[in-house]
This record gives structure tokens, sequence and C-alpha cells, in this order.
């Protein structure tokens, strides 16, 4: 075998090593049908604090492809967190928090994330996790992780975009299906007699 063939072989390797080492997935309860889903909120992220801010407007820009929610983006999020005096751990917020920011801002469904990356000189990877919570009874309906794979000659900042990209996709692509299965409840009107009483 050649140099050039070894250097194919070892490289390809490397690759199936780095991408056995990394798994990603999606967890999903595809038999959950969301009731009068309005408003979706999407948290500030947490983990490494060079990317959370970047990573929370990628999930931003994604999801402007939702048709029928309303999407309160991370910066209007974390006023309300703050007003709470809720401050998020490395590995992001519980569900009771979740549960108190969505009653303040009026939200049906909360997407919280989690960004890191690892760069030991030798090999590098930026990470996102996600989650869609049903702020009503508090599941999780829905969460995903990605790693962004072996990226040669990429930055950690790069890697990390790439992670949280993907899940962001993977993030949308369940929200438009729950979206399709959304059962809207007509807001109550009252009448003038109503109201008297």
């Amino acid at each position: 075998m050649n140099t050039r063939n070894t250097f194919l072989v070892v490289t390809t390797s490397l690759l199936f090593l780095a991408g056995c080492a990394n798994p990603q997935f999606t967890q999903y309860r595809k038999e959950f049908t969301p009731t009068n889903w309005r408003t979706v909120a999407i948290l500030p992220f947490s983990g490494d604090a060079r990317f959370t801010t970047m990573a929370a407007d990628t999930f931003t820009i994604r999801f402007l492809g939702i048709k029928s929610l309303r999407v309160i983006q991370p910066s209007q999020t974390e006023v309300f967190v703050k007003r709470l005096g809720i401050v998020a751990t490395p590995n992001g917020y519980d569900v009771l928090e979740a549960q108190r920011i969505a009653k303040e801002i009026d939200a049906d469904v909360i997407i919280m994330g989690v960004v890191t990356s690892h760069n030991d000189g030798m090999t590098m990877n930026g990470f996102c996790t996600a989650k869609v919570i049903d702020a009503a009874s508090g599941e999780i309906i829905a969460a995903c992780h990605y790693p962004s794979g072996l990226l040669f000659g990429y930055s950690e900042h790069q890697g990390v975009v790439s992670a949280t990209d993907r899940a962001a996709k993977e993030i949308l692509r369940i929200l438009n299906e729950l979206e399709a299965r959304n059962k809207l409840v007509p807001a109550k009107t009252t009448t003038r007699e109503e109201k008297r009483i």
C-alpha cells in the first residue's frame, strides 16, 4: 500500500471514529397533540457564554418559518427571566422555572437550549442540546442533541454554529408537525349581558 492510500485509509478511519464518538439523537412524543398553542418563547441559551447569544439568535432566525405560532425572541424573554430573579445554571433552566417564565410572558411552548464546545488542541467539536416544553403540563415534548461533527480548519465558534443550526432545523421540523395538529380553541366572546354581571 503506497503512502497516499495509507493516508486515505487513516483519514477515513479517523472521520468514522470521530462520528461514532459524537452521537446525535432526537426524542419526540409523536402521539402528543397540542391544544391552543399560539405562542412559542425561546429562552436565553445556557452553556458556554461565548456562544449562547449566537445560538439563541440562530434558533430565532430558523423559527421565522413557523406559520401560525407567534415567536418571542430570547432578548425579550431575558427581560422576564431577570424580572423573576431566575438564574440559569450552565445546564439551563429546570422545567418549573420554564413554566414560571411561560406564565409571565403568556407562552404556550418553551424552547430551551444548551451549547458547549470541546477543543483539546487535537480535536474540536461544537454541541447543541435543545428541548421543546409544553408550558401547561411541563412535559418535554421533544429533545435533540447535535454535534457539529469533525470540521477540519474550523474554529470552535464555527463548530457551535454548525451544531446549533442542525438542532434548530430538527426542532423546527418537529414544531411544524405539531403546528399542523394544533387544536385551536376559539377565544370566548362575552356579550353585553355577561359583562354587566
